[in-house]
C-alpha cells in the first residue's frame, strides 16, 4: 500500500511539475517535508522522490530548448537569411555634454552650452576575410566634431556619413582597409589627429608577434589619404604615411610601446583647406607656404603596481615638420612640437567607481603640422598653442563613465596686435556605448 501510495505521489508530482510548473524547489520541498513528518514516507524515500524529480525537471527544459531551437529553424526557412547576416555588429554610442569656454581679449563673453553626440554604425563579416561597415553621426560637416549643440528653438539636426568602409584580411596579421574609416594610426593621447577624424583612402594594418613568451608584438600601418578633390586640377593634395612600431611586455607588470611615422605630402603647399584653425603659415592669398612632410615620435610605458592606483602610464609625443622660418623671428622656424604626461587609476572603467586621471602639458609651434588635424578642443584645434590638460573618468557602469576634462592654453608667438589670449575650455561629458 505504502509503495503505491508513493508511485501515486510521484506521478502527481511530476504532472505538476510538468504541467503547472511548481513555484519553487522550497514548496516542494515543504511538502515532501510534511509527508515524511506524517510517516507516509522515510527520509530515503523522500531523498529518491527529490532525486527523480529534479530528473524529469532537466529532462523536460531539454525538450522545451529543442523545440523553441526547432521552431526558430522552421520559422526561418525560406527566407533565405545569408550566414553573414548573422554576424552584424551593431555599435553605438552616446554623449551628453555641458561646455565651457573663455578666451581673454577676444572681444567675446564666456560661453556655456549642452551638447550631445550620436554616433552609430553597423560592421557585418561577409566573410572570413571580408569585412565592410557604415556609420552616421550627429553633427555638422566639420570633419573633427560631431557634437550636436542644444540650439535654434528645438530644431531636428541632420545625421551625416561617419564612416563607409571594406576590410580584407588574407592573413590573420595582416588587413586592408580602403574608404573613409576610423583612423588607423596609433597616438598614446589625442594631441596631432582628433579622435572625430575618419580619413578618406587606403591603409593597410600589420600586427605581429614576434615571442609570444615574452610578449614582444610589432605593428605598421602604410597609409594613403585623399586630403581634398580640386575639380578643374588633377593635383590633388594627398598624404603618404608610414607609422612603425613595437610593444613589449617586459614583464606581467611592465609595457613599452613605441612607434614612429613619416608623413609626406603632395600638393599641400599652394593650397588652402576649408577647415583649417587659420594658423599656419600663408601666403597674401591665404594658401600655405610649407608642404608639412613631417616626423613624428610616440611612446607609452605602462605600470601595473599593487595599492589603491592599480595602473600608472607615462606618455610622450614629438613631431617635427620641414617647414620654413615664416614667422620672421631669427633661430626659430616654428616646426616642432611635443606633449608630455601621465595617466593613471584602473586600465577599465568597467565597473562602478573605477577611475582614470590623466594630465599632460603640450606645446604644437605654428608650422609643426597642419592646423586642420589637431584635437579640436585645445585652443580651437590650433597650431601656435601650449598648454594644460587635465582628464577625470569616473565608471558608473560597464560602457558608461563620467568624464571631466580641462584645457588651460595659450599662444606660443602673440598674434599682430600682440594681445595674450588665454583660454579655458571645460566639458562634463555622460558617455554611454552600446
Amino acid at each position: 500500500m505504502k509503495n503505491l501510495m508513493l508511485c501515486v505521489l510521484v506521478l502527481v508530482m511530476m504532472f505538476a511539475v510538468g504541467g503547472a510548473e511548481i513555484a519553487g524547489a522550497s514548496e516542494m520541498d515543504s511538502l515532501i517535508n510534511k509527508l515524511v513528518e506524517k510517516g507516509i514516507l522515510s527520509e530515503t524515500e523522500a531523498k529518491e522522490l527529490i532525486g527523480e524529480i529534479e530528473k524529469e525537471q532537466q529532462k523536460q527544459e531539454e525538450e522545451i530548448k529543442q523545440v523553441a531551437k526547432n521552431t526558430a529553424v522552421e520559422e526561418t526557412k525560406g527566407l533565405n537569411i545569408p550566414k553573414w547576416a548573422e554576424k552584424i555588429d551593431f555599435r553605438g554610442d552616446f554623449r551628453l555634454r555641458y561646455q565651457y569656454e573663455d578666451t581673454d581679449n577676444d572681444g567675446n563673453p564666456s560661453r556655456s552650452r549642452g551638447r550631445y553626440r550620436l554616433r552609430a554604425g553597423v560592421v557585418a563579416d561577409i566573410h572570413d576575410q571580408w569585412q565592410a561597415g557604415f556609420g552616421i553621426a550627429s553633427g555638422g560637416s566639420n570633419p573633427r566634431s560631431t557634437l550636436q549643440s542644444f540650439d535654434n528653438g528645438f530644431e531636428t539636426p541632420d545625421l551625416r556619413l561617419d564612416y563607409a568602409f571594406a576590410k580584407y584580411k588574407p592573413h590573420r596579421f595582416v588587413s586592408i582597409t580602403g574608404g573613409k574609416f576610423k583612423n588607423p594610426i596609433w597616438q598614446p593621447t589625442v594631441f596631432l589627429w582628433d579622435s572625430d577624424i575618419r580619413p578618406e583612402g587606403i591603409a593597410a594594418q600589420f600586427t605581429y608577434k614576434l615571442d609570444k613568451g615574452k610578449g614582444i608584438e610589432i605593428f605598421g600601418t602604410p597609409a594613403f589619404f585623399l586630403l581634398d578633390e580640386l575639380a578643374p586640377d588633377t593635383s590633388d593634395p594627398v598624404m603618404w604615411l608610414l607609422q612603425a612600431g613595437a610593444k613589449w611586455n617586459m614583464t606581467d607588470d611592465i609595457y613599452l610601446k613605441g612607434a614612429g611615422s613619416y608623413y609626406a605630402t603632395d600638393n599641400v603647399e599652394g593650397n588652402s583647406f576649408k577647415y583649417s584653425s587659420g594658423t599656419n603659415s600663408t601666403d597674401a592669398s591665404g594658401n600655405l607656404v610649407n608642404p608639412y612632410n613631417a616626423i613624428v615620435g610616440d611612446l607609452e610605458v605602462g605600470f601595473t603596481v599593487p595599492g589603491p592606483v592599480p595602473f600608472v602610464g607615462i606618455i610622450g609625443q614629438y613631431v617635427t615638420s620641414d617647414a620654413d622660418n615664416q614667422s620672421g623671428v631669427a633661430g626659430s622656424d616654428d616646426d616642432e612640437g611635443w606633449l608630455a604626461g601621465f595617466k593613471l587609476g584602473h586600465k577599465k572603467l568597467d565597473e562602478f567607481a573605477k577611475w582614470q586621471f590623466g594630465y599632460n602639458y603640450r606645446r604644437l609651434e605654428r608650422d609643426a603640422w597642419p592646423d586642420f588635424l589637431p584635437h579640436s578642443s585645445f585652443y580651437n584645434g590650433s597650431t601656435n598653442a601650449k598648454g594644460h590638460e587635465l582628464v577625470f573618468k569616473f565608471g558608473i557602469q560597464k560602457n558608461i563613465n563620467l568624464t571631466v576634462d580641462y584645457f588651460k592654453a595659450e599662444q606660443i608667438r602673440l598674434d599682430a596686435d600682440n594681445l595674450d589670449r588665454e583660454q579655458d575650455w571645460l566639458a562634463v561629458d555622460l558617455n554611454l556605448k552600446w
